[in-house]
């Protein structure tokens, strides 16, 4: 654990809200207790000691000729993790919304 500080990563996400808080509940075995809504858009995560919020920005369209795909803007806020904590919650955040594709 660290010392108290607060770390933020935002990224961009081809996602819906709505696939976001489906997904939040295949997070569920990975999480250290369960995961709670801190309202509106803003969900809390107990990790490793600390704690990591994902809040989600305002939901978008990128559009490739005729082609609509969502976006929306992640943030996650990590507080009282060390790095390595941080990265294993990227990680297992990153692949359970990961897409297949070909």
């Amino acid at each position: 654990m660290s010392d108290g500080t607060e770390t933020r990563i935002t990224k961009e996400m081809a996602v819906t809200h709505d696939e976001l808080r489906r997904g939040f509940a295949r997070l569920e075995p990975d999480v250290t207790g369960a995961w709670r809504t801190l309202g509106g858009d803003r969900f809390h995560f107990p990790w490793a000691g600390g704690e990591a919020e994902v809040s989600l920005g305002p939901e978008t369209d990128r559009r490739l000729g005729m082609l609509r795909i969502p976006c929306t803007s992640v943030t996650l806020t990590f507080r009282n993790l060390s790095q390595g904590d941080i990265s294993d919650f990227i990680s297992r955040f990153d692949r359970r919304f990961q897409r297949g594709g070909g």
